[in-house]
């Protein structure tokens, strides 16, 4: 993917602290990670989820905010390493966050548009997912295509795979 090692820190940093965050404050989630496929450039891709008491994102993203008596700074930490982070949290529903990280140090890229991720995973026991996520972005629009090959397994991802082409996403 083109990261130095510097790069391949500022992911093990992020992962660590959403890591961390899951298990102080939901007890429990998930991380996904893995390379973009919705990006132009090659990028790295985490998505943290949980199903805890969700959280105040504007007071957890100051620094020396927190709730478990911690220094505050671990939500800020993964904005800064990140190329684009966007958060999703609703009070006894979860959290979902999404980073991107590309190679170089660039700085964070606030964008005034949405930011969007897209999660495929394969079913226990396939090594591919039957499912596919194309976004098109023109102007201050974008038009978003989830697809859903019939079955699951290699046959049902070579389908899904050709809806955005078809569809010239």
């Amino acid at each position: 993917m083109g990261f130095s090692e510097e790069d391949a820190g500022r992911a093990a940093i992020v992962v660590t602290e959403l890591g961390t965050n899951i298990l102080k404050h939901a007890g429990h989630g998930e991380i996904l990670a893995g390379a973009s496929l919705t990006s132009a450039r090659s990028c790295f891709e985490i998505v943290a989820l949980d199903q805890g008491s969700g959280m105040d994102v504007d007071k957890c993203l100051q620094d020396g905010f927190s709730t478990a008596g911690s220094q505050g700074t671990g939500l800020g930490a993964i904005r800064r390493q990140a190329t684009t982070f966007d958060v999703w949290s609703v009070a006894g529903r979860g959290t979902a966050i999404h980073v991107r990280l590309c190679p170089g140090r660039a700085a964070y890229e606030q964008r005034d548009k949405t930011n969007w991720a897209g999660v495929v995973r394969a079913l226990r026991g396939e090594e591919v997912s039957g499912d596919a996520v194309a976004v098109r972005e023109t102007g201050q629009y974008f038009t978003a295509l989830v697809s859903d090959g019939l079955g699951h397994g290699t046959f049902a991802a070579e389908a899904s795979a050709l809806a955005p082409q078809r569809r010239g996403l």
